[in-house]
This record gives C-alpha cells, structure tokens and sequence, in this order.
C-alpha cells in the first residue's frame, strides 16, 4: 500500500516527466530540422524505452519476510555469545515494522516499511530503489541520459532554422518557436547532466556491491562499522556483483556477512585506502 503523500508526488512527477517528453516529441516531429527520418524515429524508440523502464522502476524493491523460525533465531540479546563467537555484527530490530531486519535493511519513513537491500528513496518513482528494482532503475537513467544527449543535438540543429540576421539592420531576428526550441534544449542539457552523472554512480555502486546508503552513511551503518574502513563485506567481485543485481530473478539474496576473522584484502578502484572517487 503506498502511502498518500508518496502517491500523489509521484503523480506530479509523472506529470512532469510525460508533459515535457511530449514537447520534446513535437519539436522533434514537426519544427523545420535538418535531421533525418531514422533520427526522427530513433529518438521515438529511445523515449518509448525510457518511459517504460520509468514505469517499471516504480515496482516494489522487495519485502522483507521472516518467518517464525528466523524471528526466534534471532531474538537473541545483543552481544550474544554465538556472535561473539562467530564474530558477525548483529541484525537491528525494527520498531516500527517489529521484525529483526535482514542485513542491508533500513526502514523507509516515506514508504513506512522496511526496503531489502535499501538505496534510496526516489520520489520521481514513487517508491524506494532497493534489492529487486535496482537493475530497471538503473537502466531507466542510461536510457534517459542517451535520449536527453540525442535529443540534445537535434534542438541545437533547429536554431538556425528561427534564427535570422536582418540584412539592413544587422538585427538579429528570434521567432517563438527559437525559444521553445532553446527551451527543450537547455531542459534536455540539464536532464542529460543529471541522470548522466547518477547512471556513472550507479554504475559504480553496483560494480563494487555497494548501495547509496552504504556508500553515503557508512559510519552510522552498524553492520558494516564492524569491519576495517575500505572493507565492503558484500563485494563479491565485479562478476559476481553484477549477477547479484541483474540476474537475482524476482528473489531476495542471503546478505550475511562474513565473520571478522574470515575477511581479506579487497582491491576496490573506486574507493580505498588511498583516494576516494565518489
């Protein structure tokens, strides 16, 4: 069920999204251009993609479910003996979902539930990117920066076309239509930074096994202040990494760390001991 407020900014979020998509379709299809037909058509199929992975992104992250079994299992006090002995950090208790949530948890208060391998809430989406929707979401913003960066191009193109010099007066002449062009094309410049740089970002948290959470909020993380600073305990290496989050098939992973005395020396080209890209 998602909540009121969550539902109606994501309404004028999709609003806005189709509203300026749709100008952008009827400068492209019908303001003079010196573009082709294919280009006119490429730039179609690229919104059309990009408009469903937006909707599809908004599908659910995930629920954590713990049966009775694993509640009991874990209802154990903190600094148990078993942990200690294990030497794994402990799961946190949710109070106001009342379950022992799974490690990579955290309790959404827009969502008002508790979001499996958590990154972040996006309200342009309505919901929360987390363990089962980070792969569409992903490639909703590589699909959104492409068509922006095209887009881009063929508004600059049509300029010249509103665009004249008065020969008498050398008075530089801009008709309506030059400034809905220049309009669309600063709005396609402006979306094409911006979800240009989050799909590098992405790009980078999913190669490494991290989440924007993770990687914003280590030091307040529990589970991952209990091992070194540059040690990630769910970087699996790029392969596996990628597996993870594309090919999870609808189905929630196991995130338990590994106990402290098991760790090794990881090799992160993003982030270490040395320098920090992100």
């Amino acid at each position: 069920m998602v909540p009121p407020k969550v539902r109606d900014i994501l309404l004028q979020s999709r609003i806005f999204y189709f509203t300026f998509s749709g100008l952008g379709i009827v400068a492209i299809m019908f303001l003079e251009s010196d573009s082709s037909w294919w280009t006119t058509l490429r730039l179609i199929i690229e919104l059309i993609v990009a408009s469903l992975l937006y909707i599809k992104s908004s599908e659910s992250p995930g629920s954590v479910v713990l049966d009775e079994i694993e509640l009991q299992s874990h209802s154990a006090s903190q600094g148990s003996l078993e942990q200690l002995q294990q030497q794994i950090p402990e799961k946190n208790y949710c109070e106001e979902c009342r379950i022992y949530q799974t490690f990579r948890t955290k309790h959404c208060k827009q969502c008002m539930r508790c979001i499996p391998k958590y990154d972040h809430h996006c309200f342009w989406i309505g919901t929360c990117v987390g363990e089962l929707n980070h792969r569409q979401f992903w490639a909703f913003l590589g699909s959104q920066c492409l068509f922006c960066l095209d887009g881009f191009f063929v508004y600059i193109n049509q300029l010249d076309h509103y665009h004249e010099v008065d020969e008498d007066s050398e008075v530089e002449r801009y008709s309506i239509l030059f400034w809905y062009s220049f309009g669309m094309c600063c709005m396609s410049f402006g979306f094409m930074i911006f979800t240009g740089v989050l799909f590098f970002y992405h790009s980078m948290l999913i190669m490494t096994g991290q989440t924007t959470w993770e990687k914003t909020k280590r030091d307040k993380i529990t589970y991952l202040n209990f091992y070194p600073k540059f040690y990630h305990p769910y970087n699996y290496g790029l392969i596996q990494n990628l597996k993870l989050t594309f090919l999870h098939q609808g189905k929630l992973s196991n995130w338990d760390p590994p106990p402290l005395n098991e760790i090794q020396r990881q090799i992160n080209i993003f982030d270490n001991e040395y320098y920090s890209c992100c």
